[in-house]
């Protein structure tokens, strides 16, 4: 490394460092050499003397090494270029740097005011202030060891003084006044220990201090030609010569561990000697020395390495790296019943930490509507800048092909939905009322909007009652009980609130990960989550969101501005957010259950909490279940909605046709009315018939076909009834060019199809008998349109599955209801195929496919009807199908002698066991004749059936 030598050049100390030399007492050989009033300067030597290495002390000179001189890793404290590694920095560079900082005082004609702190990093100034003043020692040299963080200091000193008082007086000095460095102030101070050896200047970068030190035991040095002087304890050259010497390290080499441990203690405190395996065939033989601070290593090596025990073996130090013993994973590793959940729960935090506020800013967004185009200001104004002219140019193509005799049927039928839709709002009109008044009011319940599929409940909530309002959230319920396994749900449900971004994969690998964690340790790791708690964090985050949704428009200058958040929430309802639960019911599969329990109790809290106004969607008469269970103090603020009247649903589909009639008069008085309302239409057209010959008749023949189509459309709706879904497909066929009486037999016709394959022909996993209806498997598909032709709707009521119905009970109603139209519920539960233990499952199963409605009266069911008004003339039109009634007759035939025979069957063994009895006693006589008239009466009814059955077959075999 960097020496400092003397040279020829003529360089004057400083000042100060002349000041000190004038303070050494004149019989004192002074401290650094001087010849001729010149001086030694600095010079840079990486390899010791004439690049061997090693630092020689001749006879009369001692080496001392002064540790805590520089930091160990002296590249991030000097690192002044940061495109070089610490490997790139010399011994040279440093010393450079050193002079920068000091060498301006010599330049100077008197010290500045720098000059104590330039004085902290200079390594000359720090050996002075170690060295006593009054120690009789002359330096000849410095060498600064940066990789060591010290220096070692070569001297001279009087022939009457050892080297090893010198190291005792430093050691004083040091104790009594400690040097601390500039870069440990407050732990860290200077030690000084006397080279025993000859200390190996290498500057190998892979060889870096460690607090493992390595002694390996070789055979001294031949002895030296020229006798050692006494006084010179620290030279190699004074250790005793050994003939004979092992230059390979044998085992007579080795020392023991007292002999290593009083060499090595005085450096520090050791923690481990740790002697060579006694069969280990390694030479030389060694020991290693683990001390507790990697300074006192340093130091042990720097004053040790060449040492010469007993005039027989010579130490050869040098560090080792410490294997690392990984400890810590060790012990996370053993102790995992203990390491898992802490991980779990760090995983937790972090994810609640990071993803949340994301997953409530983009919930926000979605309630919001933050990032949806037609929301802009841009998007609106261009919509007001091209309605006009969109409008007029689909009217004028509408007046064009309307004079072609291409048209649809009536001008802007394109936007006939909003004259339908008004005309269905005058008729619901206090309906809305209410609802927009409970949205205003501060009331700690659900609304809730029942009525049948298709009665209009969404396109009044949604499209009408929170059209103006933009804090609106709705949910379909359907997706999400309809989606396949648990991923899909968690997705469904995230897309539905707007969670983003939602990790439905991970669930599954935790899954994955607790089962294996849970097989080797016996102990679930918590990594994984069920559903519920999936859900139930989902919709945790969204009522937070919810939350700060309502508190938005709060500001500092409101007058209630002093109210806190649930007092603010309270006063102002209508800040609220509205939360729409579509399509919202009660079934009894477990995951479909679930998904209703979950969004009721969020629902709950969130009425609760006077969070967000909550209204419920539903078509099912049994929603109570469901919503009681989470609020079971509140009265519901419910809103039936049904059919409309024949008036309005003629005013509903005319509307849509662009016919208007006035509203004063009664459409179906008389002729003359009809009339007058007819000629008040803008040269529309309601139905175009299929002859080419109507088309180019006279003015007078047109006028007589919508007359022929206003008198057929008032005799249609009474079969369709009030249903909207039923009607809007009408009004679909009708623009098609169809006359109203065709179109209406299609919609009874696809509607009877859709009962036979869905109800009639479907599997069923009733135990009391199989199905003989039951056909194929493509037949319980369920692809058949919704009543009305409304396909969508099918989808839910038709699948693959087992039903809990048969065919012979869904036949059973079809049959009664086409010909009473309105069933006693009490009654057909006493029917024979009715009169099981799972009857009423069946009933009210075939309830929830909406082919029948139980209709309740003072909390109890009383009455059951056909599902919708298009289902009653669909059941009449399967009553007059002679050949599927004479098969479905026959098969309730065969169901209830199935039954009979049962009970025949009964009657018998019990009349076997009273007859093996060894006498008959009279009191068996009562119920003998019971059983005897039950087994007649059976009887009678199995052959009268078995007669029907005969007849029904030939009709079977008759009919097509």
């Amino acid at each position: 490394m960097n020496a400092v030598r003397c040279s020829r050049s003529a360089v004057s100390l400083p000042a100060w460092r002349a000041s000190q030399l004038s303070r050494l007492p004149r019989h004192r050989t002074p401290r650094f050499a001087q010849t001729g009033n010149v001086f030694r300067r600095w010079e840079t030597s990486t390899t010791g003397d004439d690049k061997s290495g090693h630092i020689a002390a001749q006879p009369g000179e001692g080496i001392i090494f002064f540790d805590n001189v520089f930091p160990l890793r002296v590249s991030s404290v000097v690192n002044w270029r940061l495109w070089l590694s610490a490997s790139d920095y010399t011994d040279a560079d440093v010393s450079t740097l050193l002079r920068r900082l000091t060498g301006a005082k010599s330049t100077s004609s008197g010290p500045s005011l720098l000059s104590p702190i330039l004085s902290m990093f200079d390594p000359v100034a720090q050996v002075q202030r170690a060295i006593p003043a009054d120690l009789p020692l002359t330096i000849t040299e410095i060498v600064p060891r940066l990789k060591d963080g010290g220096v070692f200091i070569k001297f001279r000193h009087p022939a009457d003084l050892a080297a090893t008082e010198i190291e005792e007086s430093l050691t004083r000095s040091l104790y009594k006044s400690p040097v601390r460095p500039w870069f440990n102030p407050l732990w860290g101070c200077m030690r000084a220990g006397l080279v025993r050896g000859v200390p190996w200047l290498e500057d190998l970068a892979s060889r870096v201090p460690s607090e493992r030190v390595r002694v390996e035991f070789c055979a001294p040095p031949p002895p030296p030609l020229l006798p050692s002087r006494t006084g010179a304890a620290s030279s190699a050259a004074t250790t005793a010569p050994v003939a004979g010497g092992d230059a390979s390290g044998s085992a007579s080499l080795e020392l023991s561990q007292e002999t290593i441990y009083s060499l090595f203690r005085r450096y520090g405190k050791i923690a481990e000697i740790s002697s060579q395996p006694f069969e280990s065939k390694t030479l030389p033989r060694y020991t290693v020395i683990d001390f507790v601070r990697v300074r006192d290593a340093v130091l042990a090596r720097s004053c040790l390495h060449g040492y010469v025990v007993n005039g027989a073996t010579r130490l050869r130090l040098s560090y080792e790296p410490r294997a690392r013993a990984h400890h810590i994973w060790d012990w996370l590793t053993s102790h995992q019943r203990i390491v898992v959940p802490i991980l779990a729960a760090l995983l937790a935090t972090v994810t609640v930490a990071v993803f949340d506020p994301i997953r409530t800013f983009f919930i926000r967004a979605h309630v919001q509507h933050s990032f949806a185009l037609r929301d802009s200001s841009l998007y609106k104004w261009l919509q007001r800048r091209t309605s006009a002219m969109l409008a007029f140019a689909r009217d004028s193509y509408d007046a064009a092909a309307d004079g072609m005799g291409m048209g649809s049927g009536g001008s802007g039928v394109g936007s006939g939905s909003r004259p339908g839709l008004r005309a269905l709002l005058s008729h619901r009109r206090d309906l809305l009322d209410w609802l927009n008044t409970w949205l205003l009011e501060t009331s700690e319940t659900f609304i809730v909007v029942q009525g049948p599929r298709g009665s209009g409940k969404r396109e009044l909530v949604v499209d009408q009652a929170l059209s103006g309002r933009r804090d609106v959230l709705v949910i379909d319920c359907k997706p999400i009980v309809e989606a396949r396994g648990e991923s899909a749900t968690i997705k469904k449900m995230a897309n539905a609130v707007g969670y983003r971004p939602v990790f439905s994969w991970a669930n599954n690998i935790s899954s994955l990960v607790d089962l294996a964690v849970q097989g080797t340790t016996g102990v679930k790791s918590g990594f994984s989550e069920t559903l519920d708690e999936q859900l139930a964090k989902i919709l945790q985050t969204a009522a937070v969101a919810m939350r700060q949704v309502g508190l938005a428009g709060r500001h500092k200058s409101d007058i209630d501005a002093s109210l806190n958040e649930d007092a603010y929430l309270e006063a102002h309802p209508e800040r609220r957010p509205v939360i729409v639960l579509d399509n919202f019911g009660q079934r009894n599969e477990d995951a479909t259950g679930l998904v209703y329990d979950k969004l009721a109790e969020w629902a709950a809290a969130l009425v609760q909490a006077n969070v967000a106004h909550v209204v419920f969607l539903t078509s099912d008469t049994s929603y109570p279940k469901a919503l009681v269970k989470a609020l079971p103090d509140r009265v519901f603020r419910q809103m039936a909605l049904g059919d409309l009247s024949p008036a309005v649903a003629k005013k509903y589909v005319l509307s849509h046709l662009a016919v208007k009639e006035d509203d004063g008069e009664n459409s179906s008085s008389s002729s003359e009315e009809r009339k007058t309302a007819i000629e008040a239409v803008q040269e529309e057209s309601v139905a175009v018939t299929t002859t080419t010959t109507t088309k180019t008749d006279s003015p007078l023949g047109a006028t007589q076909t919508r007359r022929e189509a206003i008198s057929e459309l008032d005799e249609c709706i009474g079969v369709l009834g009030g249903r909207l879904t039923d009607l809007e497909s009408l009004v679909r066929r009708l623009k098609s060019g169809q006359r109203p009486k065709r179109a209406v037999t299609e919609i009874v016709d696809q509607s009877a199809t859709e009962i036979i394959k869905m109800f009639l022909l479907a599997p069923s996993k009733q135990a009391g008998g199989s199905s003989s209806g039951s056909s194929s498997s493509s037949s319980s598909s369920g692809s058949g349109a919704a009543p009305g032709g409304v396909g969508s709707t099918a989808g839910s009521r038709g699948t693959s599955s087992p039903r809990a119905w048969t065919a012979e009970q869904a036949w059973y109603l079809v049959r009664e209801v086409a010909a009473k139209e309105s069933l006693r519920y009490n009654e057909v539960l006493l029917s024979d195929l009715f009169a099981t233990a799972d009857g009423m499952d069946a009933l009210d199963a075939l309830a929830a496919a909406e082919l029948v409605t139980i209709r309740s009266a003072r909390g109890r069911p009383q009455t059951i009807r056909a599902g919708s008004p298009v289902y009653q003339a669909a059941f009449s039109r399967l009553r007059s199908d002679t050949a599927l009634a004479a098969r479905l007759d026959r098969s309730v035939l065969a169901a209830r002698t199935a039954v009979e025979t049962k009970a025949v069957a009964k009657a018998e063994e019990e009349l076997v066991l009273l007859g093996s009895l060894p006498r008959q006693p009279a009191q068996t006589t009562e119920r003998v004749q019971y059983l005897l008239m039950k087994l007649q009466t059976a009887q009678a009814r199995v052959t009268a059936y078995d007669t029907e059955m005969s007849r029904l077959k030939k009709v079977m075999s008759e009919e097509v």
